[in-house]
């Protein structure tokens, strides 16, 4: 027996490093919140120095604060022209932002504790799984992968539209100045963050077929989320690129955001009278282009938003809510969200129990999920409008687009975005906020870890309708 305690030498407990302590004290979504207000925090002291501006003056905090919120969640609201009241370091730093907050701070947060730690723990995957969406096949043993992949595939895209930009750039500017062009509207447009150094965004490029389509390509790309371009991309790498053997939820994704641009686009296409006089082609590149960047929530714009019709701007209201794919850079409810609720309540008048969406059905728990995610995002819109409505002089229907923009984080606004009071500003950077991260995030942040439920209430029939 003494001779088996000499032998015993029992392992001393693993102490858990401090990010790892942190990871257990809050939840995953309180910590993403955090990151992102940290963020727009440092961006904002950041760009109210002198040493951003252009002309070398303080700019007020609010309005700081407003810019740095807009690129971090990849908005593209603004109340200056970035273009001219920033210089070159303000720029950057706002192009910085973007980047950031496009590709989600989380990635780096993964990338910063494999530095340090060399490994990836299995909250790390659960970190990427709210980055890169819920049933993507992302395991702790290939979340590092995924991590890789992601970036790669960023700096791919970007650098394809930074090299297709700069090209027609150099058409009208020095070949610096179309670098620099190019390389800032790639990043920004596939970060779909909208911003843009022209005054008049894209409207000078409106008829540049070069222009357009290489937008509508970074856009989407964009738009249509990690998950779906990993799918994409590993199918083709395979030789195997077929619609049929991409996953449901890509298939969801794309058939949705076709179907929604597709009946867009014709809607404003037959409604602009100021269209009219415009060549079909044109006339059908500028509608497109609007769709697309609405759809995609990036918020570059190549004809004056103001002169659009009601019918059109209500259009562009509903496709900013409505948003881009899950795992994105965009905003919005999502389109998946939006189209597995359409499909339930397509279900339900059918008489169907289950809610199928291409030979799957969807799990109950996701359809609830989207359902409460559209009713936060409305709820969200009308608490909003309320308070705008109180503190602000413009019309309601100003007011829902400029609200809708920062919740879809789009960026299109009808021009009160600089006329905006203090309230209202406040407003503005907090729904952005919700929008990049999502209201389901925020609210689950905000309520925290909740101790698991012992017990069950018994069942009860309530009657609805």
């Amino acid at each position: 027996m003494d001779n088996e305690k000499l032998y015993y030498n029992p392992k001393p407990t693993k102490q858990r490093s401090k990010f790892e302590s942190v990871f257990i004290k809050y939840t995953q979504e309180q910590i993403l919140l955090f990151g992102f207000v940290i963020l727009i925090i440092i961006g904002a002291i950041i760009l109210s120095l002198p040493i951003s501006s252009a002309t070398g003056t303080n700019q007020p905090f609010i309005d700081a604060l407003f810019t740095s919120a807009s690129a971090v969640s990849t908005t593209g609201l603004s109340v200056v022209d970035i273009g001219t009241f920033y210089n070159l370091f303000g720029q950057i730093i706002i192009l910085l932002l973007i980047q950031v907050g496009g590709l989600g701070y989380m990635v780096f947060v993964v990338l910063l504790i494999y530095i340090i730690r060399r490994n990836i723990s299995l909250q790390g995957s659960f970190f990427m799984k709210e980055i890169l969406s819920g049933d993507s096949g992302i395991t702790a043993e290939n979340v590092l992968k995924v991590v890789k992949i992601v970036i790669v595939t960023t700096l791919i895209i970007e650098l394809f539209g930074a090299v297709l930009y700069t090209v027609f750039f150099y058409q009208d500017f020095s070949i610096s100045k179309a670098i620099y062009y190019g390389i800032f509207h790639s990043i920004s447009a596939f970060c779909t963050a909208g911003f843009s150094l022209f005054s008049d965004s894209m409207s000078q490029y409106q008829f540049n077929y070069g222009i357009n389509i290489t937008t509508y390509l970074i856009t989407m790309a964009g738009g249509l989320g990690f998950v779906v371009l990993y799918d994409v991309f590993s199918k083709l790498k395979n030789k195997n690129l077929k619609f049929c053997r991409l996953m449901p939820y890509s298939k969801l994704v794309l058939v949705t955001s076709a179907i929604i641009i597709g009946i867009s686009s014709i809607i404003i296409f037959y409604s602009e009278t100021l269209l009219t006089h415009y060549s079909d082609s044109n006339r059908f590149l500028t509608t497109l282009f609007q769709s697309i960047s609405a759809s995609s929530t990036t918020g570059f714009n190549s004809f004056d938003i103001t002169s659009y019709s009601i019918t059109s701007l209500f259009v562009i209201i509903v496709l900013m809510f409505i948003g881009t794919g899950s795992a994105s850079t965009g905003g919005g409810v999502k389109c998946s969200t939006f189209s597995i609720a359409v499909l339930s309540i397509i279900a339900i008048l059918k008489g169907n129990k289950d809610t199928n969406a291409f030979g799957h059905k969807v799990p109950q728990h996701t359809v609830k999920i989207a359902f409460v995610i559209i009713f936060l995002g409305i709820s969200l819109i009308l608490v909003d409008l309320i308070i705008l409505a109180n503190t602000e002089t413009h019309s309601l229907f100003d007011l829902i687009f400029e609200i809708t923009s920062a919740f879809g984080t789009v960026g299109l606004s009808t021009g009160i975005t600089s006329t905006l009071s203090y309230a209202g500003k406040a407003i503005i950077i907090f729904t952005m906020l919700i929008g990049r991260l999502g209201p389901l995030t925020i609210g689950m942040s905000i309520a925290g870890k909740q101790p698991k439920s012992t017990f069950s209430y018994g069942v009860e029939q309530f009657h609805v309708g």
